[in-house]
C-alpha cells in the first residue's frame, strides 16, 4: 500500500514538473518570438496591433524558473487599464489646481493627494505608455 501511495506521488510530482517546464518554455518561446517580430516591424516601419500580453510584460526568473506578466494580458484588461490612466491623469490635473488655490493644512493634504496619484498615474504609464 505504502509504495502504490509512494508511486502515485512520484508520479504526480513528474507530471507537476513536466507542466512547470512547458509553461516555462512556452513562455520562452513567446518573449523570443514575440520580441523578434516586433523588432523586425520596426526595422521596416511596419504598424501593427502589438500582442497581448507583450513580451516585455513576461518576465522570467530564470533562477527560480517562474513566469510572471506584469500588465493587461486581454483587450478587456488593456481597455480597462487605459481608462484608468486616463482617470489618474484626470485627477492629477484637478489636483494640481487645487493645490494652487489651496493654503495651509488644506494645501498640505492637497499636495499628499497629488504625490500618491502621480505614483498610480505612472504606474499606469509604465505599463501601458512604455515597456517595462
Amino acid at each position: 500500500m505504502r509504495a502504490q501511495l509512494c508511486g502515485r506521488q512520484s508520479a504526480t510530482e513528474r507530471e507537476k514538473r513536466r507542466e512547470h517546464f512547458e509553461i516555462l518554455e512556452a513562455a520562452v518561446t513567446y518573449k523570443i518570438e514575440w520580441g523578434q517580430e516586433l523588432e523586425w516591424r520596426a526595422q521596416l516601419g511596419i504598424l501593427g496591433p502589438e500582442p497581448l500580453p507583450h513580451p516585455d510584460h513576461v518576465l522570467i526568473d530564470a533562477r527560480s524558473g517562474t513566469v510572471r506578466i506584469v500588465g493587461p494580458v486581454t483587450k478587456e484588461e488593456k481597455a480597462e487599464w487605459t481608462k484608468r490612466k486616463a482617470e489618474f491623469e484626470e485627477e492629477v490635473r484637478w489636483l494640481q489646481r487645487e493645490l494652487a488655490k489651496s493654503k495651509g493644512r488644506a494645501k498640505q493634504f492637497t499636495a499628499l493627494d497629488l504625490e500618491r496619484s502621480k505614483k498610480r498615474l505612472s504606474i499606469y504609464q509604465q505599463l501601458l505608455g512604455r515597456r517595462v
